[in-house]
């Protein structure tokens, strides 16, 4: 996995249930048990400094439009992080 790519995520403090999340985790720290994410959701609130926008496409692999929730930044075991998405 690789900084900047979509991954499903199951657990952590924002992922009760698997859900697209953001990898924002330098790619150097690929040996750490553990791997910093910023979890995604399709509920859209106007908070634009703290919810960025990704639309739904073959790219981003999402099956609708989503933000990254970048104020909930958390950090989930590396085998919680179940598929690539785009």
């Amino acid at each position: 996995m690789s900084r900047g790519e979509l991954w499903t995520v199951a657990g952590g403090a924002y992922a009760s249930k698997p859900r697209p999340a953001l990898i924002v985790q330098d790619d150097a720290y690929g040996a750490t048990d553990s791997v910093t994410v910023a979890p995604l959701t399709s509920t859209r609130i106007d908070a634009p400094l703290l919810r960025i926008q990704i639309a739904s496409s073959e790219l981003s692999g999402l099956e609708e439009d989503s933000s990254v929730m970048i104020d909930k930044l958390t950090t989930v075991r590396r085998a919680n992080v179940l598929s690539r998405i785009g």
